[in-house]
């Protein structure tokens, strides 16, 4: 246990940031409801719920890696990884060739201005995160012997996951 309560602290500061950002962002569509439900209409779903079953999938071979003892699992956790970003930033580039984000090209009400900030900045933080858990799960990778390693590896990744789990419906299934 001593080995983890790091990690699980650490997680609990995460927790803290997500946790806050949502908070701020059910505020802020509150206010402004509409103009949020319009711009959750722009995102494009099956991209958003492809993500999720991706990111569930390599929770599944983290876990697999970690019950099997082989290793291989992590690196197809890490391809995952690979095909999460390559989705969102096609999504980034879409939006942005819309006028949508994250330059705000054209004229969008306050509302929906609020809505794809909140989008860009949270997704954007969940991908730093998603690049340092593909860095970690690599790591584990390469470091054969260090249960304890793999074990907080495979929070963290767990973690990264669940965050998306948040995610999606606060942006993808707001307006539908």
């Amino acid at each position: 246990m001593k080995n983890h309560l790091g990690m699980w602290l650490f997680l609990a500061s995460e927790l803290l940031i997500f946790g806050v950002l949502i908070f701020l962002f059910q505020l802020t569509a509150n206010s402004h409801w509409t103009d949020f439900q319009t711009a959750s209409n722009d995102l494009h779903f099956y991209h958003g719920m492809f993500n999720t079953i991706v990111l569930l999938t390599s929770s599944y071979f983290v876990a697999l890696a970690e019950h099997t003892k082989k290793r291989f699992w992590l690196l197809l956790a890490v391809t995952l990884g690979f095909v999460f970003l390559g989705v969102k930033g096609h999504e980034y580039y879409d939006l942005t060739m819309h006028g949508k984000f994250p330059l705000h090209f054209l004229p969008l009400p306050k509302g929906q201005t609020l809505f794809f900030s909140y989008y860009g900045f949270m997704t954007f933080l969940h991908g730093i995160h998603v690049m340092i858990g593909m860095m970690m799960l690599l790591y584990a990778w390469w470091e054969k012997e260090d249960h304890s390693l793999h074990e907080n590896v495979g929070l963290y990744w767990h973690f990264v996951d669940i965050v998306w789990v948040f995610l999606f419906p606060l942006f993808y299934l707001l307006g539908r």
